[in-house]
C-alpha cells in the first residue's frame, strides 16, 4: 500500500525536475538560502471526488516556479522560454511509488522575470481502513444479528 501526500507529489515532481535539470536545485517551500538557478514546486489545491465503486479520484494542482538568477540576465525571457518548453516537452509523467501517474493541463507563464509552470496530477486510489475498524465493524454486526 501507498501512502499518497501531498508532499509524495512534491517529492515526485522534484525528482523529474532533476533528471530534467541535473544540478539545478529545487525546494519544497520557498527558502531564503537559495542558489540559482533554482525551482519552488508548491500545491495549490486537492479536490477529492468519489466514485460509485469506494475509488477517490485526487486532482493535486501544483505550480513549479522557475528563478534563473538574482539578477536577471539579459536574456532572460529567452531562458524562461527554453526552460517552459523544456518542461512541456519533458514531463508527461511522475513516478509516485514506482507507479508512473499521468499528468494533465500542462502550461507554463513568465511573470516578474520568473517562469511559472502549472500542471494537475490526476490519482485513482482507495481508502483502506484499518484492521482494527474492520474488525470492530464485522463484530458489531455479528452482535447486532444475534440480538435481532
Amino acid at each position: 500500500m501507498i501512502e499518497i501526500l501531498g508532499e509524495s507529489v512534491k517529492s515526485a515532481l522534484g525528482a523529474e525536475l532533476m533528471r530534467i535539470f541535473p544540478g539545478v536545485s529545487w525546494y519544497k517551500e520557498s527558502s531564503t538560502n537559495t542558489r540559482y538557478p533554482h525551482f519552488f514546486v508548491s500545491q495549490l489545491t486537492l479536490s477529492s471526488t468519489e466514485d460509485r465503486r469506494g475509488r477517490y479520484h485526487l486532482q493535486y494542482s501544483m505550480t513549479v516556479r522557475y528563478r534563473a538568477a538574482e539578477t536577471p540576465p539579459p536574456d532572460l525571457q529567452t531562458t524562461l522560454d527554453g526552460v517552459g518548453l523544456r518542461l512541456l516537452s519533458s514531463i508527461q509523467t511522475v513516478s509516485i511509488g514506482n507507479v508512473p501517474i499521468r499528468m494533465t493541463g500542462a502550461r507554463y507563464e513568465k511573470a516578474d522575470g520568473v517562469l511559472h509552470f502549472f500542471c494537475n496530477i490526476l490519482l485513482q486510489v482507495t481508502h483502506e481502513e484499518a484492521e482494527a475498524i474492520k474488525q470492530q465493524q464485522m463484530t458489531l454486526k455479528s452482535n447486532l444479528k444475534r440480538e435481532g
